[in-house]
């Protein structure tokens, strides 16, 4: 992940973005926490779907995926 990514991802608390990882996997999410420590660096956030309407519905129970794993973030 660039540094511009990761500053999206950091301006994009509580937003829904698109978080593309290593092997090529695209979901949206809405970012709760970044995590930047030594320890496990990560971002804890809620899972979007998008509806065949084509509104979003927010998950209700959080995930976490470790930056180093995230290879882009993009607003949808």
């Amino acid at each position: 992940m660039t540094p511009e990514h990761l500053a999206l991802l950091n301006a994009s608390i509580d937003q829904v973005v698109e978080i593309e990882t290593l092997d090529g996997t695209r979901f949206l999410a809405t970012p709760l926490f970044v995590y930047e420590g030594e320890d496990n660096p990560d971002v804890f956030f809620l899972p979007v779907e998008r509806l065949a309407d084509g509104t979003l519905k927010t998950a209700e129970a959080g995930q976490s995926i470790l930056l180093e794993d995230i290879d882009a973030v993009r607003t949808p």
